[in-house]
């Protein structure tokens, strides 16, 4: 993903992500669908934007906890 960011930045044009998808497979022979490459550079987005500040306590609230009483 460094390499598409890299890309990114450097070049003047812009692409889509069927374009990426392509422009990794044939520099870099790594073969990622559109959407995976959308996801992941859509959460590398949102990370640096000081959106995701929650601790990892909050992520796994209540999967353990039953309503049933023992």
């Amino acid at each position: 993903m460094a390499y598409l960011e890299q890309c990114l930045e450097q070049e003047a044009r812009t692409y889509n992500s069927q374009q990426l998808a392509q422009k990794l497979e044939q520099e870099r022979q790594v073969n990622l669908s559109a959407d995976r490459i959308r996801r992941i550079l859509k959460k590398r987005a949102l990370v640096g934007s000081g959106l995701d500040t929650r601790n990892g306590a909050d992520k796994i609230l209540s999967t353990k906890h039953s309503s049933k009483p023992t």
